[in-house]
């Protein structure tokens, strides 16, 4: 699965708890693959496959999210296991990540 296609299904899985949508700015580095809004938080999602890492750009746009009081993650398609990844939350499915991903961000907002 590439990049492209991971996101398209994640997005997919995303909208049935929120407003999510997959970025497509060609001409803005560094802008997350996934922006929406989850229980009235923004949230920004970067979508790798496989040994993907996020570049500097990357990280230093998540980090401003996080501190203007926005939830972003990276999450990790391996094609090799056919799993998604969260941190150290590794899923068989999409949706089984999306439980994890959501349970994480109310715990963020809660505390």
């Amino acid at each position: 699965m590439t990049e492209n296609q991971a996101t398209s299904k994640l997005v997919q899985q995303l909208k049935k708890h929120g407003f999510f949508w997959k970025c497509a700015d060609r001409f803005t580095a560094g802008i997350p693959d996934i922006i929406g809004c989850y229980l009235g938080r923004f949230i920004a999602i970067e979508m790798k496959v496989d040994s993907g890492k996020p570049t500097p750009l990357q990280i230093y746009n998540m980090k401003l999210i996080t501190k203007n009081t926005g939830y972003a993650a990276v999450i990790t398609y391996s094609n090799k296991d056919n799993t998604w990844t969260l941190g150290d939350h590794t899923s068989p499915s999409a949706s089984c990540l999306m439980d994890y991903l959501l349970y994480r961000m109310k715990e963020y907002y809660e505390n």
